[in-house]
């Protein structure tokens, strides 16, 4: 209770109610409420109270949203949930679609009435100036990083008005944000694992600082390869690679077709790390010697990226994380937070399956 409490003090929400007055000998009428909150742009929103009707193009809102158990509000969806979504959003086939945060329809927007709209940092950059004009808000949110990812739970719970559901679901993932930092601190510098992360939507494009990654790999214990990029991800020449001779290779999530959440085989994810093990020069790679190249599924960005945490941590350091029950893990969020049954592919080779 005290860690979400400390929570609501640095996050600096500020909360206005406004009390009902009436005149003598008349019902009394209720004024809307509004709270005043700070999203995760560090814009200042005042939103309307209670929210009965919302709209979003960011996903990972959506996705709190239903595990804080507000996805009943929903009247626009962004549209992917109709296309390369809808295995994980069975509910949501039958809304509107009102394009997305970078192909936005504003038009649809209005017509589906939201009190607000809940999109990304940056994207689309005139939505303000497009929305507000027609009554609604708009609120930024960032579930992507683990950077600040419990206290944005606890602002959109406030918002929702489920702050008790805000609380126990940040303290879920947060147990095992506490308990991966821990073991991390106990792995000594000279042990720690070098990494080559490779972008799933393109060979030889690594990872760099600001990468969801890159954020992982430290959170880890591991060293990202290519920390030092200028850019968070970058096309690399083979040769740098091989220069660098990493101890395990990832190749990540992004724009991926094979694993994830519907996959039930795993022939795609070997041909594909078949195809970067035969690459020029690799058989001398660390990596590639020692059988250290694993290929991750899809569906574990938004605030699943904690789940992310756990696979990449475990993959790192079997050893030091064999008390860790990713798959139990996984389960009870999709289960008890997101209604959905556990199934799916996420990791090949699997070294605590093996």
């Amino acid at each position: 209770m005290k860690k979400i409490m400390s929570l609501v003090v640095a996050i600096t929400l500020v909360a206005s109610l406004f009390v009902a007055s009436c005149a003598p000998e008349k019902e009394e009428e209720a004024i809307p409420t509004t709270i005043t909150i700070v999203d995760s742009a560090g814009t200042v929103v005042e939103v309307p109270q209670p929210l009965e009707r919302i709209a979003f193009w960011d996903v990972g809102t959506a996705e709190v949203s239903r595990a804080l158990g507000a996805g009943d509000k929903f009247v626009g969806i962004n549209e992917y949930i109709t296309t390369y979504y809808s295995h994980f959003w069975p509910e949501l086939q039958d809304k509107p679609t009102i394009g997305s945060y970078v192909n936005p329809d504003y038009e649809k927007v209005i017509d589906v009435e939201p009190q607000v709209i809940f999109t990304v940092i940056g994207y689309p950059p005139d939505a303000e100036e497009q929305l507000e004009p027609a009554g609604i808000k708009v609120i930024r949110m960032k579930f992507s990083h683990l950077e600040n990812l419990t206290r944005d739970i606890v602002t959109l719970g406030l918002i929702l008005g489920k702050e008790e559901e805000a609380e126990e679901f940040t303290n879920f993932l947060q147990s095992k944000l506490d308990f991966i930092e821990e073991r991390v601190r106990e792995i000594e510098p000279e042990e720690r694992k070098t990494v080559y992360f490779e972008a799933g939507h393109k060979d030889y494009y690594a990872r760099g600082p600001g990468s969801v990654e890159d954020e992982l790999l430290g959170k880890a214990g591991g060293i990202n390869i290519f920390a030092n990029l200028s850019v968070s991800g970058s096309e690399v020449e083979p040769e740098e690679i091989l220069e660098r001779d990493p101890d395990v290779i990832l190749k990540d999530t992004m724009g991926v077709t094979y694993g994830g959440y519907t996959a039930t085989y795993t022939s795609d994810m070997e041909a594909k790390r078949d195809e970067m093990m035969s690459r020029p020069g690799w058989s001398e790679l660390k990596a590639v010697k020692n059988g250290q190249v694993y290929i991750e599924g899809g569906d574990l960005y938004g605030p699943k990226v904690v789940i992310y945490l756990c696979y990449v941590a475990k993959i790192l350091y079997p050893d030091r994380f064999e008390d860790l029950d990713v798959e139990a893990f996984h389960r009870e969020y999709l289960e008890k937070y997101q209604g959905l049954e556990f199934k799916g592919i996420y990791v090949y080779p699997c070294p605590w399956a093996e």
